[in-house]
C-alpha cells in the first residue's frame, strides 16, 4: 500500500498470462480482495475510493459478431460472517462505490471513475476503522454470440508467473493445500440480472484488478476564497449538522472537511460538478468540543467553526 495506489501487482501487462472465459451470453465477474488496516494515510488524510483499473481482450470466433460490452467496477465492504474465506456471499458484502463504461473492443487498463452508488456526483471516503474490501469487475456482453473475452490473470500452479511474483502468488494459493490463506482473487458468472447477488468464488488465479486510492485534497494547497458561500446550522449542534452550499458558479469539485481542534479530519465528503448542495452530517459520534468546517474547491477554501454539545 503506497500513497496513491493499492494493488497486489503493478499495472504491467508484461506480467500477464491471459486467462480466457468462454463468455457466450454469460456476464462474468472477477475480483480482488484487499485489506485496509486504517482508513487514513500516515499524515492523517482520509482515503478516497478514486478509481479502478480493468482490462480484457475479445476474440471473434465467427462473423457477424457484436463486441460491445458494459464494464462495471464495484467496491464492496466484505464481512465474512461464516468465516469460510472461499466464498463472498451477497449478504456478506455492502456496496461502497461503483462506476461503469461501455467498450466496443479490447480495453487495456482503462481507468473507471468510482462514485457513491446513491449519488454519482460524489466520491466515497472510507469511514473510520479497518476494512476488508472486494473490488469486482463485471463484464456484460451486449451480445455474447461468436465472441470470447479474455481477462488478465496468472496461475501460480501452472507456472504462469516468473521471479518474485511466482513465489508470492504460490504462497497466497496455499488455501488449496489446506492452509488458512486465500489468494485474494474471486470469480463468478451468471446472467444480466444477478450481478449484485451472485456469489463470488475463490480461485487459484491471481487476477489483475487494481484499486486506486487517493487523498482528499489538502486545504493548504489553495488560498482563502470568500466567494465560496455556505452556512452550517444549528450551532451548537447536538445530533445533525446541516450544510447549505450556494456557490456563484459551478465548481469542478468541492471537498467538505470537518477537523477537530488538533487538526485531525474527522469527516470528509467530496462532490464533483457542484454549485448548490444541501447535506446533513451526523455529529452525534463526535466528542463535545469545537470543530472547523472547511469547504475546499479548485479556486480556494472557506471555513466556519462550530461546536458540538452533549
Amino acid at each position: 500500500m503506497s500513497k496513491n495506489i493499492y494493488s497486489k501487482f503493478p499495472i504491467n501487462p508484461d506480467l500477464w498470462f491471459n486467462y480466457s472465459f468462454n463468455s457466450g451470453n454469460s456476464f462474468y465477474s472477477i475480483g480482488n480482495y484487499y485489506k485496509v488496516v486504517t482508513s487514513e494515510w500516515p499524515d492523517g488524510q482520509p482515503i478516497t475510493l478514486d478509481k479502478g483499473y480493468a482490462s480484457a481482450t475479445v476474440t471473434i470466433n465467427a462473423e457477424p459478431a457484436i463486441t460491445s460490452a458494459v464494464v462495471t467496477y464495484d467496491v464492496y465492504k466484505w464481512v465474512d460472517t461464516n468465516q469460510d474465506t472461499l466464498l463472498v456471499q451477497a449478504e456478506e458484502r455492502t456496496l461502497l462505490a461503483t462506476g461503469s463504461v461501455i467498450v466496443d473492443e479490447d480495453f487495456d487498463t482503462i481507468a473507471i471513475e468510482l462514485f457513491d452508488p446513491m449519488d454519482n456526483t460524489k466520491k466515497v471516503v472510507l469511514p473510520p476503522g479497518e476494512h476488508q474490501l472486494v473490488a469486482v469487475v463485471s463484464l456484460a456482453p451486449i451480445d455474447g454470440t461468436n465472441i470470447q473475452w479474455t481477462f488478465p490473470a496468472t496461475d501460480a500452479f501452472e507456472g504462469h508467473n516468473s521471479g518474485k511474483y511466482n513465489s508470492y502468488a504460490a504462497a497466497l494459493g496455499k488455501v488449496f493445500d489446506g492452509h488458512p490463506v486465500w489468494t485474494g482473487s474471486f470469480l463468478a458468472s451468471g446472467t444480466a440480472d444477478d450481478i449484485e447477488t451472485r456469489v463470488l468464488e475463490n480461485t487459484s488465479l491471481t487476477i489483475f484488478n487494481p484499486l486506486i486510492l487517493k487523498d482528499v485534497e489538502l486545504v493548504n494547497t489553495v488560498a482563502f476564497d470568500a466567494s465560496l458561500k455556505f452556512k452550517a446550522y444549528p450551532v451548537p449542534a447536538v445530533q445533525d449538522l446541516t450544510v447549505e452550499i450556494a456557490f456563484e458558479k459551478v465548481q469542478n469539485f468541492a471537498n467538505i472537511l470537518i477537523a477537530d481542534m488538533s487538526g485531525r479530519i474527522v469527516h470528509a465528503e467530496k462532490y464533483v460538478n457542484v454549485q448548490n448542495r444541501n447535506l446533513t452530517v451526523d455529529v452525534s459520534r463526535f466528542a463535545a468540543g469545537v470543530y472547523t468546517l472547511q469547504v475546499v474547491t479548485e479556486t480556494g477554501f472557506n471555513s466556519q467553526t462550530f461546536s458540538v454539545v452533549r
